[in-house]
């Protein structure tokens, strides 16, 4: 199997959840040298703390029926 390339000023960008970096490539593709070139950041809570104390439920507009809404994710 083969290495992938990276060409000369190619960008990257490696990114989870909380934060995404942008890399430029200032060497070549033999022999890169990835620079920052830029860093986004988000908060990013658990999620008990992004949602309600519990699940709420809606009524349905005809009859009686009610049903659970889903978590917050």
């Amino acid at each position: 199997m083969t290495g992938v390339s990276i060409h000369h000023n190619a960008w990257v960008m490696v990114g989870d959840g909380e934060k995404a970096l942008f890399f430029r490539n200032e060497g070549d593709a033999t022999y890169p040298n990835l620079q920052i070139i830029e860093v986004l950041k988000q908060d990013n809570p658990r999620t008990s703390e992004q949602g309600a104390d519990r699940p709420g439920r809606s009524h349905s507009s005809i009859g009686m029926h009610r049903s659970a809404m889903q978590e917050t994710n």
